[in-house]
């Protein structure tokens, strides 16, 4: 990297708009955090870190406790963050799920922080500010901070591993032992999380060996062979110390410290799905979506902005790149790394053709550095303008701050739905409604719950008042259980069995909505598109139960373990 320039009154600025940015950012979080349902993926997580946090009280006893290394296919993930939450709710008196969404949030805002970190490190302050800005404002990042369990502390610790990855690459061949350590502890979180993390350390070796070439262009092989020893210490210090973190978190990992973290990393490649995806209209099994699948919803959940912005990047870059004669000593190196970091992951999985679903979730983490980098191109370009012309960088600015108040509008309209944001390139949300996924995690069943219980007080009943049960639809049944009981009144029982319910709730995912007849008197609904159905069933005869549908499966069938 190129050595800083002094601090200028611009800089000033916005090192206190950040600031600002930040407490509002947090201010919002600690207010909204309790309107956030619980999602299907949760209750199995929130057991996961209970069996985890019981394996080390046990540790060292004779009643050992293992179920931690064999439950469902969570064994197949680091514990950290799971494991946190079961500590937090052992020490903490308020709702567990509440505490899980505050934790998970806390994550979120970090990996905000470490957004504006690295877009510090790589363009100054001015583009860390606006590289924060678009990341609170992309709907679907902000809206999985609050209950995604294993993509939003992923990536919050890519971005930060990401950042002292940039610090390292101008300090090589040797990395100092502080950097060294902060470096193996980020990308330790991160494959404490998900093994995917690991990758990180290939993209220390890839700077490495970039640093190796030049070297060697440089000067004579002697040369090359002492630095290569000096870049040989720092990267086993910093692998070893990741490798450590991530088994400290991991019980099963604990069993066979070698192979197991390896098999986990082919199992999630190889990941079985073998339900249906809504795709542009169509319910398709997900080993059979398109290559282009996450590329299409790349395109379709980001903000305008963002994509506008890095079109704009990928224009730019190769004639930035053609007036620099040395890259890697000229502060294009990061932007070289974070470009890679985010073209990567998704070509691989691209070229893979692996298993995806339920949107982009299972690549979140390319969002941050993503926005990095269009903040790069977007304040580069204005500057450009601005020098050209300053009333059309003036006019630019103004249509820039108009679009963002719009999009903030859509965001606070959709609150706490911001997972189901679709941009104006398919019409929004409603545009999208019936060809893409809106609620695929059950958010919606707490707000369902909710107005079922106002409903139901809204009634003029006998004191006291009757017992209800209710029927659900739209995850595993223990699942739904948690998602609306822990939000209805003690009077309303959430039944296993459909036959005779009383009320029927439902998410309109595979089409669940459609599967038990009655009165639809509730909806959650945003832009005018359903969400979740509430239906009256107690003047209908119980023979019309013809009970909520499993979800829809492919007829293929892996030998993988199922999420």
């Amino acid at each position: 990297m190129s050595k800083p320039a002094a601090p200028s009154a611009s800089d000033s600025r916005y090192e206190n708009a950040s600031r600002v940015l930040f407490a509002l950012l947090l201010l919002v979080v600690a207010i909204t955090f309790v309107d956030y349902g619980i999602t299907h993926d949760e209750p199995s997580q929130h057991q996961y870190g209970e069996l985890v946090l019981e394996y080390y009280r046990e540790l060292f006893t004779d009643e050992h406790d293992r179920r931690a290394l064999e439950y469902r296919n969570l064994y197949l993930y680091g514990g950290l963050f799971d494991a946190l939450v079961a500590l937090a709710n052992s020490a903490l008196p308020f709702p567990s799920y509440e505490t899980r969404h505050a934790l998970n949030a806390f994550f979120g805002v970090l990996g905000v922080i470490g957004c504006w970190k690295l877009a510090r490190a790589l363009g100054g302050p001015r583009v860390a500010f606006w590289a924060a800005l678009l990341l609170v404002l992309t709907p679907r990042y902000y809206g999985h901070m609050f209950n995604n369990p294993k993509d939003i502390p992923f990536a919050a610790a890519y971005v930060w591993s990401l950042y002292y990855l940039v610090h390292a690459m101008p300090l090589l061949p040797r990395l100092p032992g502080g950097l060294v350590v902060k470096l193996g502890v980020a990308i330790g979180v991160a494959a404490g999380v998900r093994i995917g993390g690991l990758l990180l350390i290939g993209y220390l070796a890839l700077a490495m060996l970039a640093f190796a070439a030049c070297e060697l262009r440089r000067g004579p092989p002697g040369r090359l062979l002492r630095v290569s020893g000096k870049m040989v210490i720092s990267f086993l210090g910093v692998a070893g110390l990741a490798y450590l973190l991530m088994l400290a978190f991991w019980p099963w990992a604990h069993a066979d410290p070698i192979r197991h973290p390896w098999m986990a990393l082919d199992s999630m490649t190889r990941f079985s799905f073998d339900k249906l995806v809504l795709f542009d209209g169509h319910q398709i099994a997900a080993p059979d979506l398109p290559r282009s699948y996450i590329l299409r919803l790349f395109l379709i959940t980001s903000p305008e902005i963002v994509l506008l912005l890095t079109a704009a990047a990928l224009i730019y870059a190769p004639f930035a790149l053609a007036r620099r004669r040395d890259p890697l000593r000229e502060g294009v190196a990061g932007v070289l790394l974070v470009a890679f970091a985010v073209v990567f992951p998704v070509a691989y999985v691209v070229g893979r053709h692996s298993v995806l679903y339920d949107g982009i979730r299972q690549l979140l983490f390319v969002i941050p550095p993503l926005t990095c980098l269009a903040a790069l191109a977007g304040c580069a370009i204005m500057s450009r303008l601005t020098e050209r012309s300053p009333h059309v960088g003036a006019a630019l600015s103004g249509l820039v701050v108009i679009y963002l108040l719009l999009h903030l509008t859509v965001m606070v309209r959709l609150h706490p739905y911001q997972t189901v944001y679709y941009n104006r390139a398919v019409g929004g949300i409603a545009g999208a409604y019936g060809r893409y996924e809106t609620d695929y995690w059950g958010n919606s069943y707490r707000e369902a719950a909710g107005k079922l219980a106002s409903y139901l007080e809204g009634e003029q009943e006998p004191d006291p008042p009757p017992s209800y049960r209710v029927a659900l639809c739209g995850a595993r049944p223990p699942a739904r259980r948690i998602q609306a009981s822990s939000f209805l009144p003690s009077r309303l029982e959430v039944i296993k069995s459909t036959e005779d319910a009383d009320f029927f709730i439902s998410t309109t995912r595979w089409d669940c909505h459609h599967s038990m007849s009655g009165l639809e008197i509730l909806r959650v609904e945003r832009f005018g598109v359903p969400l979740a159905i509430v239906k009256d069933r107690r003047s209908a005869p119980s023979t019309e139960a013809v009970g909520p549908p499993a979800p829809p499966q492919s007829s293929r069938s892996r030998s993988l373990p199922r999420q």
